[in-house]
């Protein structure tokens, strides 16, 4: 039932503790992908390129 409420998108009703997984997951994500900025800005080739 809890996974149901988290695929619909709502977080209505639950407590810290059942958020912080989310929570962890979101600032891992955000971390990788401020040190993977330079990376990921070599992927803009622009119009001329595309």
């Amino acid at each position: 039932m809890e996974a149901a409420i988290w695929q619909a998108g709502s977080l209505n009703g639950l407590t810290w503790q059942k958020k912080q997984p989310a929570i962890v997951c979101i600032g891992l994500a955000a971390s990788a992908a401020l040190l993977m900025s330079k990376r990921l800005q070599q992927l803009e080739i622009g119009d001329d390129a595309a």
